[in-house]
């Protein structure tokens, strides 16, 4: 009767001492996989992501922005739109300077009589005085753009009215070199008149149809240029001017975020360096997330170390020195966004 007491008592001991050991060994393993402690090592930092910066080439008054922040926008399309008045008045102007010009070649192929001479000295000298107006217009802008830089630098005046005078400068400098062009293209005229055509003359008129349809082409690139578009596609990260605000060239209107592009920068201490390598694989556990993890590659590693002391006198402060590595993401892209801070595991392959 002892003996069949004991063995149930036995027994449980033996299952009691199994459940021990599993456990053991389950919290052994989780550890192993779940710690960051593990050995394995392990960095922090926060995702970031491709940013393109869509500016303005020309200036002017912004007219519509036709995006919203957070909208997708493909490659080409319209962002934003800026008052094309000024352009359009320029392209105009130009074409009307290849209509001279033209014009002045065909009537040197043609011949030309008494009365003609008569009439392309007229509009040479009515060209000439345009032309001697703009230059006085455009010499007191160029002194009002330079008091208002000036002021500009100490304070004195806005972004907006500075913005304004060199806007004014730029527009009466185009229509000045239009005119200028003009002026010259009528003097070529009268001249061939006068004396009769020659080949070299008309070889002359035919380079200033040439020059002046090349001050359509830009006139008109200008115009377009009116119009903002995106040059990837993405999503807008931003929008940093709104409709009415007075535009500078090289202005940053839309931010664009690159789709499908996060990374992350961190820190690796020397003494472990040697566990990092181009290529290597990444687990990345951002902090929003205890569960979801995601992962990456090691595409960057610094040649040089970061946060070094003047002076490295001891291993101690050896033990300071860290180099940067860059981290591609390759998912995550819908969930992830920048800013966010995670941990980086370098698991190797």
């Amino acid at each position: 009767m002892k003996t069949l007491k004991t063995e149930p008592k036995t027994m449980r001991l033996v299952l009691a001492a199994l459940i021990l050991v599993l456990a053991v060994a389950g919290w052994f393993v989780w550890g192993k996989t779940h710690n960051p402690d593990r050995g394995v090592l392990a960095a922090t930092g926060s995702v970031e992501a491709t940013e393109v910066r869509v500016i303005a080439e020309v200036g002017g008054l912004l007219e519509e922005i036709l995006v919203a922040e957070g909208s997708t926008v493909e490659k080409g399309q319209e962002l934003a739109r800026l008052d094309s008045q000024q352009y359009l008045i320029q392209v105009q102007q130009s074409e009307a300077g290849v209509r001279a010009a033209n014009a002045a070649l065909a009537e040197a192929e043609a011949g030309a009589r008494s009365q003609e001479i008569e009439a392309a000295r007229q509009e040479a000298e009515r060209l000439a005085r345009q032309a001697g107006a703009l230059e006085s217009e455009l010499a007191l802008a160029a002194d009002i753009q330079e008091r208002f830089r000036l002021l500009h630098e100490q304070g004195g005046v806005s972004d907006q009215e500075f913005s304004e005078k060199e806007t004014r400068y730029t527009v009466l400098e185009n229509q000045f070199a239009s005119a200028t062009a003009a002026a010259k293209a009528a003097r070529a005229k009268v001249r061939l008149l006068e004396a009769g055509t020659r080949d070299e003359s008309l070889d002359r008129l035919s380079a200033q149809v040439g020059q002046a349809q090349a001050g359509v082409d830009a006139a008109r690139l200008s115009l377009a240029k009116t119009v903002v578009t995106a040059p990837v596609t993405g999503t807008v990260r931003s929008l940093n001017y709104t409709a009415g605000e007075l535009i500078r060239p090289g202005a940053e209107i839309v931010t664009l975020q690159v789709p499908d592009s996060l990374w992350i920068y961190t820190y690796v201490p020397q003494q472990r360096l040697s566990e990092v390598r181009l290529g290597g694989k990444v687990e990345v556990q951002p902090d929003s997330s205890a569960e979801e993890g995601y992962t990456g590659r090691v595409t960057y590693v610094s040649p040089q170390a970061e946060f070094t002391p003047r002076n490295l006198h001891t291993s101690e402060e050896r033990a300071k020195l860290v180099f940067k590595v860059k981290v591609e993401l390759e998912n995550g892209f819908d969930r992830l966004k920048p800013g966010m801070s995670a941990e980086v595991f370098f698991i190797g392959d």
